[in-house]
């Protein structure tokens, strides 16, 4: 406020959703400016992308005043869009497609209880398959998902039988997020230290649960790093970071056989625009790997700055 009585305000507004940039993830790569996913400007989060990348699930979000939360499935190459039915007004809906886009998980909140269903078949009627068990992604064979136990495990769910096995456990810290090779037998995971600090860890997925010490060491970072997820030929682990003041798109190279890292990390993709966020609001930041593109999650912000005298009582 000045001193004569008038007001100087900012009114600014973010549209949030995906965005493809043309790539060779196997390389490292990427070329040209990235895209719009979609021209629809209701806000799309969390978005889930199948490998071929011809389908993506996000959950669609119409405005503090409406509430409209809807999980919906589009069709990248038709553009045909489904829509699936949810009960709960909350956005924490998880959708997460099998990796050839077949099998759709994602939670809705029913009697006050977190729920994970499943749509298969083209149907858009979910079948429960467990209870307070949030799907983390969804392994080859769609039988079987990795979820998230305690804030500290991942564990194999057999999502028939409802059996589920312990495959990752850390001694200190929290598991944020964490992405399977494309052979399903390694797990990329992001883990939120005690002292602050942030690691990206590679772990062996096999019969017997692996403990954080058993995990190769990708990078570790005091500030934020995100959504890992790992090229189509299993030699690169992309995330993204903060490491340089902005949320960045990050590869790094790993040895075909043992997964420690080769090099240092490759900055793929740069952010550095004030209004075009990759992780805004924090914790946002979301990555999708196909063959041809990565898609990520963007906030695109637009505004101004107002002066206002108010009217005299």
């Amino acid at each position: 406020m000045t001193r004569d009585g008038r007001i100087l305000f900012a009114n600014v507004s973010a549209i949030m959703g995906p965005w493809s940039l043309a790539a060779r993830p196997d390389e490292g790569s990427v070329s040209g400016e990235p895209r719009k996913v979609m021209e629809d400007l209701m806000p799309a989060l969390d978005f889930s992308l199948s490998r071929d990348g011809s389908k993506i699930a996000f959950v669609s979000y119409g405005s503090l005043r409406t509430a409209r939360v809807a999980v919906r499935v589009k069709d990248l190459k038709n553009g045909r869009e489904t829509s699936i039915p949810t009960q709960g007004e909350f956005l924490n809906k998880r959708p997460r497609l099998s990796p050839d886009g077949s099998v759709l998980a994602y939670q809705d909140t029913v009697s006050d209880k977190n729920r994970t269903y499943l749509v298969s078949g083209g149907s858009t009627a979910g079948r429960e398959v467990c209870e307070s068990c949030p799907i983390v992604c969804l392994f080859s064979d769609a039988n079987y998902a990795l979820v998230a136990g305690r804030r500290n495990e991942l564990l194999r769910l057999n999502v028939g039988s409802g059996e589920r096995i312990p495959v990752l456990t850390v001694e200190s810290g929290i598991i944020f997020d964490a992405g399977l090779s494309p052979d399903d037998r390694w797990i990329g995971f992001i883990v939120g230290k005690p002292d602050g600090r942030v690691a990206l860890n590679a772990a062996p997925l096999g019969p017997a649960p692996v403990s954080e010490k058993d995990s190769i060491l990708v990078c570790e970072d005091g500030h934020y790093l995100g959504s890992p997820k790992w090229s189509p030929n299993g030699r690169f682990l992309y995330y993204l970071s903060e490491r340089d003041g902005c949320c960045c798109l990050y590869a790094q190279r790993l040895d075909p056989v043992s997964k420690r890292p080769v090099g240092g990390a490759i900055g793929v993709y740069h952010a550095h625009q004030a209004r075009f966020r990759l992780n805004f609001p924090p914790g946002n930041g979301t990555l999708g790997i196909a063959s041809d593109k990565i898609v990520f999650q963007v906030s695109n912000m637009t505004g101004n700055i107002y002066l206002a005298m108010p009217k005299t009582r």
